[in-house]
């Protein structure tokens, strides 16, 4: 209708003052105009969740271009603003956001994986990062699996996804060689302790260096 396409075009201008007042960095300004076109947009989606045009019909066809289209935008005006947020260190608003992007991203790469399967990749990751920053690596964990199980398959075919396998991939590797120098040292430690005669602690850092390299 009209007024749903008014209402996107007012939405894309309030996201387009955004982005310049992010450029000027005016943030205060920027995270406003942003939130007004997350919240136009949202409540298009709202009403489009609640329309009944008959199953394909032309006006159903140009209801699902219009729906798509949207959740597209939303998803990326809730990331940017998920990144102002962090940016100011508010990471509980910044939480809400990439959630919000990540649940509409999701359902945009349920039905165009090749287009919304990267940037997914990129709010899990961001998602990860924000829960490890919270010291809660079991909330961290599943979007960092998501972000991995993505890039390693489409690091050939996507630049987003390929600099995060590389990032994420070159943190692994620095965990590991960590991890094996903590080993070397407590089995380094368990020799101490066996020449010494303190059997039992011996045993527990061998048992300790074990588990490292086994891990």
């Amino acid at each position: 209708t009209l007024f749903r396409s008014v209402q996107m075009q007012l939405a894309d201008i309030y996201g387009n003052m955004g982005s310049l007042y992010s450029k000027m960095k005016r943030m205060e300004e920027a995270e406003e105009k942003f939130r007004k076109s997350l919240e136009i947009e949202e409540k298009l989606l709202e009403k489009q969740k609640n329309g009944a045009e008959e199953k394909g019909s032309d006006v159903q066809i140009q209801r699902d271009l219009f729906n798509l289209e949207l959740r597209k935008k939303a998803a990326m005006v809730s990331n940017t603003l998920g990144v102002l947020c962090l940016n100011q260190s508010r990471r509980e608003e910044a939480e809400k956001m990439y959630l919000l992007s990540c649940e509409l991203y999701t359902g945009l790469a349920a039905e165009k994986a090749d287009e919304f399967e990267p940037p997914l990749a990129m709010v899990c990751f961001n998602l990860g990062n924000i829960y490890r920053g919270m010291n809660q690596p079991e909330k961290a964990a599943p979007y960092m699996e998501k972000t991995w199980d993505i890039c390693s398959a489409r690091r050939d075919s996507s630049q987003v996804c390929k600099q995060i396998y590389d990032s994420m991939n070159k943190a692994l590797q620095e965990a590991s060689r960590k991890q094996a120098e903590i080993a070397g040292l407590l089995k380094k430690q368990g020799r101490e302790h066996h020449d010494n005669g303190r059997y039992e602690d011996a045993v527990k850092s061998y048992q300790q260096a074990a588990q490292l390299y086994a891990g």
